[in-house]
């Protein structure tokens, strides 16, 4: 007789998925539901995948799969002990840095695994990826608060630092970086998706996970708004990365500016989601002012106003 998954309770609620809490086989589990959109199912057989490839090369600092349905469009995994870091010590980040290392299997080329969302396979993608984004946004003609900071404010201090980013790598901007170059991504990597038990870091969320350049690894975790890496901690963060997994390590200050620019961006996701139920309006409406006064205040937190001057 087949187990049955029970006391399932419902812990988060996302914008593409549901995460419960439950038991299976006497042992606690989460069970993490999608969507059955196309890019739903593909981001939960991508992330099983993935969790099951590390998990079988012996990566214990992650939950352990235990199944999967195609169908129902939902993966199970054993529940992680531990909790959120409020304060980030260097430790941490050697952690985060060992991690990274530790997923470059010897045979990477020979796993089936993809190359991971929005992955940059030469500096003009991660160019690529701030114009895509300012493209969408740029498309709302409604909002004035929006329009205002993003034509007057955001747009014109972009567009002087991308020129100035091109001319100084006008000579490699195009230059493919070859697959074997590349890293194991988790992509989504920052310490939102990381607990903490007994000292010791846990990691999970791969939805997006995939082959990539480690720059752009590098630039999210540094840049991620919500929780903020100081220089002190981003340095011990590059340092502790494998030098092999870096190519042009010379860019990286620069590319982090770039993403930056780019998370003002993400943060503003809010304005361009399609299909909001009726019901919902007044709460999207909030969460678009609250949004923009995020981006705003990571701009100017980040002096990005210096290149518009």
């Amino acid at each position: 007789m087949k187990s049955k998954i029970k006391n399932l309770v419902e812990i988060n609620d996302g914008t593409n998925n549901k995460i419960y809490k439950g038991i299976y086989n006497n042992k606690k589990i989460i069970l993490k539901k999608f969507s059955k959109k196309k890019k739903s199912i593909k981001k939960n057989v991508n992330e099983f995948k993935f969790t099951k490839t590390l998990y079988k090369n012996k990566i214990n600092s992650i939950a352990k799969p235990v199944k999967t349905s195609k169908i129902k469009n939902y993966s199970v995994y054993e529940f992680l002990k531990g909790k959120k870091i409020k304060r980030i010590k260097d430790n941490y980040i050697i952690q985060c840095a060992k991690f990274i290392n530790q997923i470059q299997f010897q045979d990477s080329q020979k796993l089936n695994i993809p190359f991971s969302r929005d992955s940059c396979l030469s500096l003009s993608d991660h160019l690529n990826l701030v114009n895509n984004k300012l493209n969408k946004i740029l498309l709302i003609k409604k909002n004035k608060e929006l329009k205002l900071f993003i034509n007057n404010v955001f747009e014109p201090s972009w567009l002087f630092y991308q020129n100035k980013f091109k001319k100084k790598y006008y000579k490699i901007l195009n230059q493919k970086i070859l697959k074997k170059n590349l890293i194991i991504s988790p992509s989504d990597f920052n310490f939102n998706n990381i607990l903490l038990n007994d000292k010791k870091l846990f990691f999970f969320d791969f939805e997006y996970s995939g082959f990539d350049d480690c720059k752009k690894l590098i630039c999210d975790f540094i840049c991620q708004p919500e929780v903020s890496i100081n220089n002190k901690h981003k340095n011990i963060f590059i340092n502790a990365i494998k030098k092999r997994h870096i190519t042009q390590k010379n860019t990286i200050e620069d590319l982090i500016i770039l993403h930056k620019f780019k998370w003002c961006l993400i943060l503003l996701n809010v304005y361009i989601s399609s299909k909001i139920k009726k019901k919902l309006l007044n709460k999207i409406d909030y969460s678009k002012k609250s949004q923009l006064k995020k981006s705003i205040n990571y701009f100017n937190k980040n002096k990005l106003y210096k290149y518009g001057n």
